[in-house]
């Protein structure tokens, strides 16, 4: 006669465990799917207030980031729709709106999204390394293309600004705001230093569009940081670290590494606050987890 023994109870005891990891498994690779989806199909809107005592009345700061072509809606109907329900009073464009391979076609994706920007309020454009790298390719008509649709184009360049009576010094840079692989000698004599001494040298609230967060200051480069004399500084590029874990945040980014400091939302970074957009990109292959495409409102105000 056959003994009823233990191992047919171990083995349903381990086929149940099997299937209990197997049904948590999906679950979470279902949630990741349904995460990634709520990412590429839309946008949120984030809000930051920044208090300054050069300034005695409001002033409201639409930033886009990082839209490499990407649309919300037909012809962004979307993105334009929230943009105007902001009522800006000033819209900043930090960088990469059209990718480096971007062909005539491509274009016409921010070249139209600029325009009608440009029908709510002053549109200023400053460059990322995307368009840099078109640049290099194919010429400066990715540039052009921004001033036809009525943008200003700020590329260690800055205007004076007076908004509902604020006087903001605007300009916008890519490269490196530090001595990173030279001296400080020959970086005071670049176009980027000369740049920042000049755009340093106001009483004016000064913001300053830098694509990359890293080109302002980088942890590993931290002995050549000059800290510049910058109230604000806006930046893109890290797309809010691609990848967040709830609870943990970005685990990496390239330049800066591990669990990386400049990857999202406001930070302090010398004497400047930094707001970092997650941007609006959302056509890549590494899609986004966890990390919404952000339309970016700042609210400059006097310190009550």
């Amino acid at each position: 006669m056959r003994r009823l023994g233990g191992k047919p109870k171990e083995g349903r005891g381990i086929s149940r465990a099997a299937a209990a990891i197997l049904m948590f498994a999906l679950f979470l690779i279902s949630a990741a799917a349904l995460e990634a989806y709520r990412c590429a199909h839309g946008f949120i809107t984030v809000r930051y207030r920044i208090g300054s005592e050069k300034l005695t009345a409001p002033v409201r700061v639409a930033m886009l980031s990082d839209l490499h072509e990407s649309e919300f809606g037909p012809g962004n109907a979307d993105l334009i729709e929230a943009v105007r329900g902001l009522s800006p009073d000033l819209i900043l464009c930090v960088g990469d709106m059209a990718s480096r391979g971007a062909t005539e076609r491509d274009l016409e994706v921010p070249v139209h999204l600029l325009r009608e920007l440009c029908r709510i309020a002053p549109v200023y454009v400053s460059p990322g390394n995307h368009e840099a790298d078109y640049v290099k390719v194919k010429g400066v008509g990715v540039y052009r293309a921004y001033e036809r649709a009525g943008a200003v184009l700020l590329d260690r360049r800055f205007e004076d600004l007076v908004i509902n009576g604020q006087r903001i010094r605007l300009g916008g840079i890519f490269g490196y705001c530090f001595p990173y692989g030279q001296s400080s000698e020959a970086f005071a004599a670049s176009s980027a230093g000369r740049f920042l001494s000049s755009f340093e040298d106001t009483d004016s609230f000064k913001l300053l569009m830098c694509h990359k967060p890293t080109d302002y200051c980088l942890e590993s480069e931290k002995e050549y940081f000059l800290d510049p004399d910058v109230d604000l500084v806006l930046s893109g590029h890290t797309h809010g670290g691609l990848w967040r874990l709830p609870f943990v945040g970005t685990p990496f980014l390239p330049q800066q590494g591990f669990f990386p400091k400049l990857d999202h939302g406001q930070k302090q970074v010398g004497g400047a606050v930094m707001i970092i957009g997650a941007g609006l990109g959302h056509k890549s292959l590494l899609f986004r987890l966890f990390d919404p495409c952000e339309l970016v409102l700042i609210e400059l105000a006097p310190i009550e």
